[in-house]
């Protein structure tokens, strides 16, 4: 969610040094997705861009929670078998029983490590299998 715009640009950052290629709506389709026009048609550009992707990292922080698309873009992307990890970020209240089904980022220095049926593993490695 934009709200926590300086944690997920930093994120976004250490993932493209990792060769991960990350999508955020509101940093790589600013235009075509202004805040101020939401519509119909948002909702497919995302759609789209969900359907391009081979995986989604879900951010859990207060302000993700508070969001009325981070929950139906979970969703989409869980129908569509789409690979999902979840990174806690801060403290967080009231946490969705439903993101405890997916795996689980760690950030360990400056890297990422994902807990995937009880093994941990880069997330590079993640989200290559």
């Amino acid at each position: 969610r934009f709200k926590d715009v300086d944690a997920l640009l930093r994120l976004k950052t250490m993932l493209n040094a990792k060769g991960i290629n990350v999508y955020i709506d509101w940093v790589n389709d600013r235009e075509q997705l202004s805040r101020s026009l939401t519509n119909k048609d948002t909702a497919k550009v995302i759609m789209e861009r969900i359907k391009s992707c081979k995986a989604m990292m879900f951010v859990n922080t207060e302000a993700s929670l508070q969001s009325q698309w981070t929950p139906w873009e979970l969703g989409y992307a869980h129908a569509l078998g789409r690979k999902i990890c979840v990174l806690q970020l801060g403290e967080v209240n009231n946490t969705p029983a439903y993101l405890e089904i997916y795996d689980k980022v760690m950030v360990e220095g400056d890297s990422l490590m994902v807990i995937s049926n009880g093994k941990t593993i880069p997330i590079g490695e993640w989200t290559k299998k």
